[in-house]
């Protein structure tokens, strides 16, 4: 379980220097809001709705992050909608 803790820590840290390079990488920020949810979803909900809703509204470069934004919806469809 510790090693998995970790693993996620990292995991949100390499995301969110990626984010701070390429903020309108779609997949990155799916990604990132799903390490999130798997490190915390509860106390984490605003972070990651406020995320898919950025991502949701950006505009996608290529096919992965057309594919990564369609992802993007159906999360915020399905848990993060307010």
């Amino acid at each position: 379980h510790l090693f998995v803790s970790q693993a996620l820590k990292e995991a949100i840290e390499k995301f969110l220097k990626v984010k701070e390079l390429k903020p309108t990488w779609i997949e990155n920020v799916l990604y990132y809001a799903k390490a999130l949810a798997a490190k915390d979803s509860k106390s984490n909900k605003e972070e990651i709705s406020k995320e898919l809703k950025q991502a949701a509204e950006m505009t996608p470069e290529n096919d992965a992050d057309r594919k990564a934004q369609e992802e993007v919806k159906e999360l915020l469809r399905k848990k993060y909608a307010k």
